[in-house]
């Protein structure tokens, strides 16, 4: 399968990686390299990570050491990332990319 991360999704992605080294040299590059690990996870087993509540089309993974979570879907032999978001700020604002894909 061949996995996409929407153009927003790497806009956002390049944000936190931003926003963490702002905090702390050298941070924005273990979350880049937490989420590239979680990407790796999720092609080898796109069916492993629930569907998220109330909107099937999408499945979600949670990272473990930064809160964030990566909303995705599985469309024919294709994984499109829709988000690298944030658990706690505007819940489900990617909703509306489910139909970019």
């Amino acid at each position: 399968m061949s996995l996409q991360l929407l153009r927003s999704a790497r806009i956002e992605l390049s944000h936190a990686i931003d926003w963490y080294e702002e905090r702390q040299l050298g941070l924005g590059d273990e979350f880049l390299t937490e989420v590239e690990r979680s990407l790796d996870l999720i092609a080898g087993n796109p069916d492993a990570w629930p569907v998220w509540p109330g909107e099937p089309r999408a499945r979600r993974f949670l990272m473990r050491r930064f809160p964030y979570i990566i909303p995705y879907r599985v469309t024919g032999g294709d994984i499109i990332i829709l988000a690298i978001a944030h658990v706690s700020r505007r819940p489900g604002y990617w909703r509306g990319r489910l139909d970019e894909t």
